[in-house]
């Protein structure tokens, strides 16, 4: 974004509200909790021949390195 707004990089904070499980999830979120924490995935962007922020698309990204764990089959959705 710096790049693209003429703006000097920074730090980029994020929050999250209202991050929350219920109990009928509890078994995924210990079994998210117990797994071996993996390197992170790499954000590379290439803003090659982009002159303003309007003209980005998903092709200009790409994510090096992501090697998530297995998928929980089932966790429950509350309604």
């Amino acid at each position: 974004l710096a790049y693209l707004t003429g703006y000097e990089p920074g730090t980029f904070v994020h929050h999250i509200g209202n991050a929350h499980f219920y109990e009928d999830q509890l078994e995924a979120v210990e079994t998210i909790l117990a797994r071996e924490p993996r390197p992170l995935p790499r954000l590379i962007t290439n803003f090659e021949g982009v002159d303003v922020i309007t003209d980005v698309r998903p092709s200009n990204f790409a994510i090096e390195g992501y090697n998530p764990h297995e998928r929980i089959l089932s966790i429950p959705v509350a309604v």
